[in-house]
């Protein structure tokens, strides 16, 4: 499900800049790409992907309310 906001631009995150945001390893991406539990990459081109900024932004709200119900 693409997180499109009205006031807000889309934005393209290729690996390198992922890596700064997201501390997993390419492969550990790739692996919870497969199993649904990470956003999937975008194809811009036949050898070009990238992640849409809005969809990780989701991913790591719900990874850190899923670290705070487990501490209560």
């Amino acid at each position: 499900t693409v997180n499109i906001e009205a006031n807000q631009p889309l934005k393209f995150e290729r690996f390198k800049q992922l890596a700064k945001r997201v501390p997993y390893s390419r492969s550990t991406i790739d692996r919870l790409v497969s199993q649904g539990k990470f956003p999937r990459p975008y194809k811009l081109s036949s050898k070009s992907e990238a992640w849409l900024s809005s969809e990780v932004d989701a991913w790591m709200k719900d990874k850190i309310m899923s670290m705070e119900v487990r501490d209560v």
